[in-house]
This record gives structure tokens, sequence and C-alpha cells, in this order.
């Protein structure tokens, strides 16, 4: 199959301007309703695996947040649930919070969790933010705090809900005019937070939390903006998912953190574009619009100081097991402030075996113990996905060549969500696009052409679609594969230097 492909892609002239755009029409019908379903579709924490999802939000109350851990019986469904044990008093609520990716306000979107505590009164709440109306006193959009049902079957799993979200903020919004002016504008309003008010009044409360899900979701058009309204002056503008990475010593660094199949980066989800890195100018990747350089080695000192300057973060290898071991020895703990632009640790790919398992559980421990910042491991393993992905490893690459093969598209997307269904729950997907034909088909072609020019490329139609496929397979990271600089001065190069810039502006 793939020698007939080469000498199709050989050929290129009338026969392929003919079918290809027949079977590209193909392509696109289904994508475009794979690409719609993605985007519009419900959000869901099933609170499985030992890593909890919430966090303490404040209150206005005296407290203190007695235990907080996964709890392996007495779910709503599945095996695990969340068990949340505060104290409180004199005051009115105490949040726990779980971050959502931004969802616009609109009629499709209902929160709704399970909860089942030995008090009554507690809450559902979401924050909604207002991107086109900012709060002079800080500078930032207007925030507020929308209710929906409270818990009342004492002893018993019940489900709280907010329906009519849209009427509802409507009747905020006249609260929020009377405080701030009339100017308070509710149009792209979207849902960043989920809260759960846990107060059940003074003592104890003690509640377990399960199946979380957000229907009807929605990217809001206004995230990047509202975005980059909290951005630090000077900061790069109109990226959501390339917060600032750069900082002098003493200020303190974008927090890296997971909620469940989504990165954080500064509190705001981060959707990576990552290039295999092969000696480019960060600034050049940066302009491309890559918001990360992905490094087969550990990065130099020099590459760390113009990846920071350039808004780029650094995806490498952590010290080897020795290094770390010498680092722990000699107690310090921690990895050195010259790696604060590393995104996350990458512990390999092609990982099978049960030797291989153990060596790389081993390095991921030494690493967590290390790094005080808690940055997301990575790996790509070929087998044993729900072994290699346990904690502390949260983030699964998958990595299949679907170009000048015989893959149909339908069945990648199939073996994307396959990859994730193996990994542990909540694990996030990251997923390689190819840029370049395959090697072994040149090699095919080198040998069909006797030797006359078989260069090819990779058509932009291509790249797009098998964006689309990726993000409907559930990615939530593309790792865009290079095996040659993008500095090049070829003809070639500059193409695929284009194409890469008009995706990842797209």
């Amino acid at each position: 199959m793939d020698l007939r492909q080469a000498t199709h892609w050989q050929h290129v002239g009338r026969r392929r301007r003919l079918w290809l755009p027949v079977c590209l029409l193909g392509l696109f019908a289904w994508v475009a309703g794979a690409a719609h379903s993605w985007a519009q579709s419900a959000s869901r924490d099933d609170f499985e695996g030992p890593e909890v999802s919430l966090f303490d939000d404040g209150g206005d109350a005296h407290y203190r947040i007695e235990a907080h851990a996964r709890a392996s019986h007495g779910a709503h469904s599945g095996r695990w649930c969340e068990r949340v044990t505060v104290r409180g008093t004199n005051g009115t609520y105490i949040h726990m919070a779980h971050a959502l990716a931004p969802a616009r306000v609109i009629a499709e979107l209902v929160p709704s969790i399970w909860i089942k505590a030995d008090r009554p009164g507690l809450q559902l709440i979401v924050r909604v933010v207002l991107p086109r109306s900012i709060d002079p006193q800080t500078g930032k959009p207007i925030s507020t705090l929308i209710r929906g049902t409270s818990y009342a079957k004492v002893g018993s799993w019940e489900q709280l809900r907010l329906d009519n979200l849209v009427q509802l903020l409507d009747r905020q919004v006249r609260v929020l005019r009377a405080e701030f002016g009339r100017d308070v504008d509710a149009r792209e309003a979207y849902v960043d937070r989920i809260l759960i008010n846990v107060y059940g009044g003074p003592g104890l409360t003690n509640l377990l939390v399960d199946d979380l899900e957000v229907a009807g979701m929605v990217a809001p058009q206004a995230t990047i903006a509202a975005a980059s309204a909290q951005l630090p002056a000077g900061a790069p503008v109109g990226q959501t998912q390339a917060l600032p990475v750069t900082w002098t010593r003493g200020q303190a660094v974008p927090k890296i953190e997971r909620s469940g199949p989504q990165l954080l980066v500064g509190e705001a989800p981060f959707f990576l574009r990552a290039i295999e890195y092969q000696g480019e100018s960060p600034a050049r990747l940066k302009e491309m619009g890559f918001n990360a350089a992905w490094l087969s080695r550990a990065p130099t000192a020099q590459l760390l100081r113009e990846a920071a300057a350039a808004g780029l973060w650094i995806i490498a290898p952590p010290p080897a097991p020795a290094a770390l071991e010498t680092l722990a020895a000699g107690q310090s703990r921690t990895l050195g402030g010259e790696l604060d632009g590393v995104l996350a640790w990458d512990l390999g790919r092609g990982l099978a075996g049960e030797a291989s398992l153990e060596a790389t559980r081993r390095w991921a421990k030494l690493v967590q113990a290390a790094d005080s910042r808690r940055r997301p491991m990575v790996c790509e393993p070929d087998a044993d996905l729900t072994k290699y992905t346990r904690p502390p490893i949260h983030v699964l690459v998958a990595r299949r060549e679907v170009l000048g093969t015989s893959l149909e598209l339908n069945s990648y997307v199939t073996w994307l969500r396959q990859r994730a269904q193996l990994a542990m729950p909540g694990t996030i997907l990251w997923a390689t696009i190819q840029t370049q034909p395959p090697a072994r088909l040149l090699e095919q072609l080198a040998v069909l052409s006797s030797g006359r020019d078989a260069r090819i490329e990779i058509q932009e139609s291509q790249l797009r679609t098998l964006v689309h496929a990726a993000l409907a397979g559930g990615a939530r990271g593309l790792v865009f594969q290079s095996s040659g600089s993008l500095e090049r001065d070829d003809a070639a190069t500059r193409r695929r230097r284009a194409l890469l810039q008009l995706v990842n502006l797209e």
C-alpha cells in the first residue's frame, strides 16, 4: 500500500488534481462534524484516581480544612469520589473550587455535580467573568457569582444543578450596574470556575463529591481579550495559551498545574503548541505562533534565557536519576531557578517492558521529590499506558503517522480516543502532528524515481485536517514533528514555515 501511495505522491499532475479535492471533501465533512461536537460538548470529571480535583478558594468564616482526599469507597458512580471535612464558625461561606476551561454563557450551559453530606444547605455556584466590563479598582474584568440549587437530602447523594444561567446572569447584571455603573456589559460572558459552598454551619461538615459535568460548553470568543486584559504591562497580547514566561529574580513564576485532563498556567487554560526543537531561535519560533519548544536533551543556560525573553516555554528531559540522587544527598532538594522556564519534564518515548516501566517510575519519583514546583511529567509509552500514567506522571503523548500511510482518518481519531481510555482517568492527552512526509516514504520514492528528484511536501489542507482530527480525538495539546531546522532558507523550509505559522494563527 505504501508503494502505491509513493507512486501517487511522485506523479503530482492532473490525475491528483482530479481526485484529491473529492477525497478532501469527504475528509472535511467528517472532520467538521467531529470538530463541532468537540467545540460544543460536555466537560466531565468522574473524580477517579487518587489525586484531588477541588481546591480551597477561601471563605468569610473562620475555618480549617480538616481532611481533603480521594476516597476509594462510597462513590456515587465508579470507584472513587472526593472527601472533604471542614470545621468553621462565624461566617456564611467556605468555597471549594474546581477549575474549568472557559465556557461561554449560553442557554445550553448547565453545570451539575453530585454531593453527599451530613448537613444541609451546601450549594453549587459558578464564577462568571464579564470580559467587556473592567473593575476600575483592579483593572481586571468584573467577575460575579451565580448560585444554583442547594443540598437538602442529608445522608444521601443529591445532584446540584444550575439551570437558566442566562436569566440569572441578567438579574445579577442589574445588581452590578448599581455598583459599577450603567456600562456593565454581559456580552461574551463566560464561566471559568465551579464552586461549592461547603459551609454547613458552625462545627464540622463532612461531604463527598462526585460526577461533575458541565453540558453545552462552547469556548468564548472573548477569552483571548479577557486574558490579555489581565496580563502585566508589556506582556504578549492575545494568547491565553501563551502567558508570559519573562520574569526577573524574586518575581513569581506562573504556576503550572493540572485540572482533570486540562493543563493550567497562571490559573488559565493552556493549550500546548510545541515544535520539536532543531536549533531555531526562540524568538523565531514565538513569531511563528508556538508557545513551547520540545528538546531531546537538557537545555543550555543560554537557550533558557533566550526562550524566557521570547515568552517560549521549554519541554525537556529532567536531570538524570544519578544527578537527582546527588541533589537529595546534598540536601538541595529543589531544581535550580535557572530551570524556571521548563513547562514539563519529558521522561522518554517508545517506552515498553517491565524494566523500562520500573526505571521510568523511579525517575519520575526522583523528579517529583526534587521539583518544588510540581511541574507535569510527560511520557510516550508503546504499551501499559495505565501503569505509565499513574501519578506523578499525568501527560500522555500519542504519536502515530497518518499522512503517507494506509491509516484512515477516522481510524486515527478512534485510536487517539482509545489511548486516552487506556491511560489513567484525568490524564492529559497531547498528540503529535506530522509536518514532513515519513522517512520511509521518501526512501521508497528515491528507489522508484531512479535518482530523479523525488521531493514531496505536505499540503496545507492535509496539515489542517490532521490538526482537526487530533482535536476531535481528544488532544489537549499538539506537538509538531520536525526533523530539520525551520530557519533554513530553502524553498521547502520556507513553505513549511509559512504553513505552520498559518495553522498556529488559526
